[in-house]
């Protein structure tokens, strides 16, 4: 089923899409590959090694594996700085052990990995990580050269092809890292929006009805001895302004704990607004055992796709006893195990539905709810 297509015929905005796909984290292997050519360089000089045969093959499976693995670490790279964890330390000591096999046959040449370490460092583990492997593989770039007997412009080649790497890493990094605080400020201020709205519309309600009360109370007060008649009926409107308040009051809690489909996808616009998301939307009429929970799964799910996607469009699709949310994002990840997903779970269980958790056509998350 395509949310997309139920959603309208309109696509993504080219500005958002090219974004995507120029994402570091979202698609990360597309700047892994790259750099993969580079290890031609080490597969020529193995190959030209005057080494034994089986020791050159070996380093030839080793430096193919070395790529393998470099492109398959990014392209499960989902967070960005997300420091090291026990999977990145296997990464990390797996390359170091797959680069460290060539040694005997490349020398000093084995330096030229050290730019593939520096860059998963750098954008699959995070900026700090990266700086301090930088530094490492400089330090190494400049002393590991003479004491191998290299001499003259030969000897600073591997610092040359290093610093470019270090600084536009760490530059990128930087650009990245921004462009994640926006989007969360933005994020927050959705929310705080959404606040004053609510606070807003409690202030009209109460701030209306209470002055207007006030100023009929003291002027049946002031009605008492001169004319009771006139004092009866400001207090009976009175009595009436007090309903009409307690009852709109009541009517705004029970929006705010039972929101409709309606204002959920109004807030979801909002918030994915802000966030730089656009929505596409087909809604049809949903029973009333339903729209509460349904309300609540498209302002849950739309939370998640602002805080967890990376995507340039979401669409909703609601229809009576069917809710279906796409995004072509980075897919579920981590979030498959979070407080949100597990939620709307729990709220489709609540009235016997069941969530089926997928992979959108694009590439993102897609969430299906399902109920009886």
């Amino acid at each position: 089923m395509g949310g997309g297509g139920r959603a309208g015929g309109d696509g993504a905005p080219v500005n958002d899409g090219v974004r995507s796909w120029f994402d570091p984290v979202r698609h990360g292997w597309l700047w892994a590959i790259p750099w993969t050519p580079f290890l031609l360089f080490p597969l020529g000089g193995i190959l030209a090694s005057e080494a034994a045969a089986p020791l050159r093959w070996l380093s030839v499976a080793a430096t193919v594996a070395f790529g393998v693995l470099f492109v398959v670490a990014f392209r499960d790279s989902e967070e960005l700085d997300r420091g090291f964890g026990r999977a990145e330390v296997i990464v990390v000591a797996a390359l170091c052990a797959l680069a460290a096999v060539s040694i005997p046959v490349l020398g000093v040449s084995s330096l030229g990995f050290l730019p593939f370490l520096v860059s998963y460092a750098m954008f699959a583990v995070g900026l700090r990580a990266g700086l301090i492997t930088g530094a490492l593989a400089l330090a190494l770039s400049i002393v590991v050269p003479p004491l191998s007997g290299a001499s003259g412009a030969g000897q600073w080649l591997f610092t040359l092809i290093l610093l470019p790497v270090v600084v536009i890493g760490a530059t990128t990094h930087i650009f990245e890292s921004g462009a994640v605080q926006r989007r969360n400020l933005e994020e927050r201020l959705a929310i705080a929006a959404d606040r004053n709205r609510v606070a807003r519309d409690i202030h009209d309600i109460l701030g209306h009805g209470l002055t207007v009360i006030a100023v009929k109370s003291e002027l049946a007060q002031t009605m008492v001895d001169l004319d009771p008649e006139r004092a009866r009926t400001e207090m009976r409107e009175v009595h009436e302004l007090a309903r009409s308040a307690l009852a709109d009051v009541r009517d705004t809690v029970a929006e705010l704990r039972e929101p409709t489909v309606a204002a959920s996808l109004d807030a979801a616009r909002t918030m994915l607004s802000a966030a730089g998301i656009e929505l596409g939307v087909h809604a049809e009429h949903v029973s009333p055992q339903h729209e509460p929970v349904f309300a609540w799964i498209v302002r849950e799910a739309a939370t998640n796709v602002v805080r967890h996607s990376r995507a340039g469009r979401c669409t909703v699709a609601v229809e009576p006893g069917h809710i279906t949310i796409e995004d072509d994002g980075i897919g579920l990840g981590e979030s498959r195990h979070g407080n949100g997903l597990r939620g709307i779970v729990e709220r489709a269980r609540e009235i016997g539905g069941s969530v089926d958790l997928a992979e959108s056509p694009t590439g993102g998350a897609r969430i299906e709810v399902t109920v009886p």
